[in-house]
């Protein structure tokens, strides 16, 4: 019974730890960002990213639909620690090229569906180098902030100085699939309590 109890509450302060973090807000969209550092491919990048919650929001990996947010991105992107992005880094975003896109700049879209209009390539970029289908942000400076190159799936976590490294990934959170308020789970969880038999005292 006890340990029932344990697992239970255990399960209900989960989520609320994993809220504790720092996202930047940007009210020009309401959306909040976050940097995470690591070696890590796109995939895993993705998979990560989206099963991030901030404030009842869940996160996804970045979209990034305007020069707007490619430049509040370039100017806030440094939260959470880490490498200086001055330097070339090339974190993952949303972005990706379908398979059978037409090469080298056919067909990219964002995770989230929205319409791929603005870009922000580097000179050159995309260039489908050795299969690359997916948009690392920080190549250089225009106007705009940080530029745009399109990379291979896998990060080369073997050389530390090659800009195949994924250094990380950007999450932006959002109100497009809201997610259970710790309240609403807190209060699930009590219901969930009231289910568990309860040991009988007996008046002798």
């Amino acid at each position: 019974m006890k340990k029932v109890i344990i697992l239970i509450l255990l399960m209900l302060l989960a989520p609320i730890g994993a809220a504790m973090a720092t996202p930047v807000y940007w009210s020009a969209n309401g959306h909040y960002y976050e940097r995470i550092d690591g070696d890590v491919t796109w995939d895993e990048a993705n998979s990560n990213a989206s099963s991030q919650v901030y404030m009842g929001l869940q996160g996804h990996l970045v979209t990034i639909t305007s020069a707007a947010e490619n430049l509040f991105l370039t100017n806030n992107a440094d939260i959470g620690g880490g490498e200086d992005l001055n330097l070339i880094h090339l974190y993952w975003t949303g972005g990706f090229q379908p398979a059978g896109s037409v090469e080298p700049d056919g067909g990219w879209s964002w995770v989230t569906g929205e319409a791929f209009t603005y870009n922000n390539w580097a000179s050159g970029e995309p260039n489908d180098y050795a299969g690359e289908m997916y948009l690392g942000f920080d190549h250089g400076f225009t106007a705009d902030g940080k530029m745009w190159n399109d990379l291979p799936a896998l990060s080369d976590v073997d050389d530390p100085t090659s800009l195949y490294m994924g250094n990380g990934f950007i999450v932006e959170y959002d109100g497009s699939t809201p997610v259970p308020e710790p309240g609403t789970v807190l209060l699930l969880g009590l219901g969930l309590l009231s289910f568990i038999p309860l040991k009988k005292k007996l008046i002798k």
